[in-house]
Protein backbone atom coordinates (compact mmCIF):
# COMPACT_ATOMS: atom_id res chain seq x y z
CA UNK A 1 0.00 0.00 0.00
CA UNK A 2 1.38 3.11 -1.02
CA UNK A 3 0.90 6.56 0.89
CA UNK A 4 -1.27 8.27 -1.66
CA UNK A 5 -4.08 5.27 -0.69
CA UNK A 6 -3.31 5.70 2.92
CA UNK A 7 -6.63 6.64 4.41
CA UNK A 8 -8.39 5.51 1.26
CA UNK A 9 -11.31 3.11 2.19
CA UNK A 10 -10.75 0.16 0.74
CA UNK A 11 -14.34 -0.96 0.57
CA UNK A 12 -18.15 1.05 0.75
CA UNK A 13 -18.72 -0.36 3.51
CA UNK A 14 -15.50 1.19 5.45
CA UNK A 15 -16.33 4.34 4.09
CA UNK A 16 -19.87 3.83 5.30
CA UNK A 17 -18.85 3.32 8.63
CA UNK A 18 -16.30 6.17 8.98
CA UNK A 19 -18.75 8.53 7.64
CA UNK A 20 -21.29 7.17 10.25
CA UNK A 21 -19.20 7.19 13.30
CA UNK A 22 -17.30 10.74 12.12
CA UNK A 23 -13.84 9.34 11.66
CA UNK A 24 -11.23 12.10 11.69
CA UNK A 25 -9.69 13.96 8.92
CA UNK A 26 -5.99 13.88 8.99
CA UNK A 27 -5.91 17.53 7.94
CA UNK A 28 -6.32 20.55 9.84
CA UNK A 29 -5.18 19.84 13.31
CA UNK A 30 -6.32 23.37 14.92
CA UNK A 31 -8.93 23.85 17.14
CA UNK A 32 -11.60 26.11 17.00
CA UNK A 33 -11.33 29.72 18.27
CA UNK A 34 -13.60 29.36 21.61
CA UNK A 35 -11.88 25.82 22.46
CA UNK A 36 -8.63 28.05 22.36
CA UNK A 37 -9.97 30.83 24.43
CA UNK A 38 -11.14 27.77 26.74
CA UNK A 39 -7.63 26.43 27.24
CA UNK A 40 -5.70 29.85 27.74
CA UNK A 41 -8.28 30.57 29.85
CA UNK A 42 -7.83 27.76 32.07
CA UNK A 43 -4.39 26.89 31.39
CA UNK A 44 -3.68 30.89 33.29
CA UNK A 45 -5.77 30.47 36.22
CA UNK A 46 -4.19 27.21 37.26
CA UNK A 47 -0.47 28.19 36.64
Amino acid sequence: MNKGNQNKPYNEAIAHKQNIEGYPKTSGGKPPLPIKLIGYFLFVSFS
